[in-house]
């Protein structure tokens, strides 16, 4: 027989204030910043889904805590771009930002544009807010600004706002980044030091949302399904694949027979997939495709 015995001067509930990412404002769709992993068979629609995805948030308003508009940039890296026209239909996603293969300083140039843009957006907001307090200040004493305040100031020399080159992003963009058709690139290195693996670990704190699309679920490293919250699994002939490389990270929702049952309904149809989103609550995981519920009774 257990029995329990409480421990009353144990520490209590923590209280913090947690970090509010920028959210579309349709309430449903997965919510940032996630990584997704997509997986099918060549013509199973995953790209078609993709770009579904994206289309979504490009038409429905994304905002940041304080109710500002936020944009969406997308990058493409993919060595099919050619063959896949789905692509063009993305506002987001400009001509200069498709690569048609990975290398380690595609991404790093990427990402150090990525965290460029997101300080000229910074320094300018910020210096919009000191030069307003600035002009307030009675006798204009630099005295009494902090040392990082006066250095802002210094660097456009005290200039009006207003006359200072705006950035091309006042607001910091979601970017996201399609990680296409590039098995047996060093996208997949199994290497503990992978840039890419190392990049998809920090795509929170960087602003980054991954998609990655593949052919085959075991060619994908654990690491990065490890770090990935969203999931599409388009149909496969060999249940069995899908079953011992997924269920595992779902055995706390759903029994095992659960699960092959809400795969199979999901993928019934042509095109068909199922969508596991660890974005949202649990009793609102899983998806037929992006526009479908699905709950088990």
């Amino acid at each position: 027989m257990i029995s329990e015995e409480p421990i009353n001067n144990f520490v209590g509930k923590l209280k913090f204030n947690q970090k509010k990412y920028p959210q579309c404002t349709c309430g449903n769709c997965s919510k940032f910043f996630w990584n997704a992993l997509f997986v099918g068979s060549r013509g199973s629609g995953k790209t078609h889904s993709c770009v579904e995805l994206i289309k979504h948030y490009e038409t429905n308003k994304i905002k940041n805590d304080d109710g500002d508009v936020v944009g969406i940039r997308t990058f493409l890296i993919s060595p099919t771009i050619e063959q896949n026209q789905v692509f063009d239909v993305l506002k987001s996603l400009d001509d200069d930002d498709k690569h048609n293969n990975y290398t380690d300083k595609i991404l790093i140039n990427i990402l150090d544009e990525i965290s460029s843009i997101k300080k000229e957006s910074e320094d300018y907001n910020n210096y919009k807010k000191l030069w307003i307090r600035y002009n307030k200040m009675k006798d204009k004493d630099i005295n009494d600004l902090e040392l990082d305040d006066l250095i802002l100031l210094e660097k456009y020399n005290f200039e009006d706002f207003h006359n200072i080159t705006k950035p091309k992003y006042l607001i910091p963009p979601i970017n996201i980044i399609i990680m296409d058709d590039l098995l047996g690139s060093d996208v997949f290195s199994r290497k503990s030091k992978s840039l890419f693996q190392n990049s998809l670990i920090k795509s929170r704190h960087l602003g980054i949302c991954f998609c990655i699309l593949i052919q085959s679920l075991k060619s994908c490293p654990k690491p990065i399904r490890l770090n990935c919250s969203v999931f599409w699994l388009g149909k496969f002939a060999n249940l069995k694949t899908i079953m011992v490389d997924m269920y595992p990270d779902i055995s706390s929702i759903l029994t095992e027979k659960e699960f092959e049952e809400i795969y199979k309904y999901a993928t019934d149809e042509k095109y068909g997939a199922l969508v596991i989103d660890f974005t949202q609550p649990k009793n609102l995981s899983f998806r037929k495709g992006w526009k479908i519920q699905l709950k088990i009774n």
